[in-house]
């Protein structure tokens, strides 16, 4: 299959990318639902990211994360891409300041249960 020039249009088949150098897989949205742990496994291994492409269009990207820095390498990717993270991370501190916060355990046991997990919860005996 032969897309454009610009090199947007990638194989609707699981390949190989090469952007400068770097080497990517390629994979369509309907091989990754089949294959997901397959494809993910494919990225963990070979330390590489996958393209994934819609109608020969990439979409998006998995890429893989260390281990070691998973929860920094997703906390930096949210500050950098998603505003509304942010924002909601400032006023979550500006309250936590201001005194305005509670325990989470003291939150979740203020709240009445749902009907149907109190009958349960009543008839384990809790």
């Amino acid at each position: 299959m032969n897309g454009p020039r610009d090199g947007t249009y990638l194989s609707m088949y699981y390949g190989t990318y090469r952007d400068g150098g770097a080497e990517m897989s390629v994979v369509n949205v309907k091989e990754l639902g089949r294959s997901a742990s397959a494809v993910v496994a494919g990225v963990v291994d070979t330390r590489r990211p996958a393209v994934i492409t819609r109608s020969g269009h990439p979409v998006a990207v998995l890429v893989p994360l260390d281990a070691a820095s998973t929860a920094s390498a997703l906390e930096d990717w949210a500050l950098a891409h998603l505003p509304e993270f942010v924002r909601s991370r400032a006023v979550a501190d500006r309250e936590s300041r201001a005194g305005r916060t509670i325990e989470a355990g003291a939150f979740f046991n203020a709240q009445p249960r749902p009907r149907k997990l109190a009958k349960r919860a009543a008839k384990r005996g809790r």
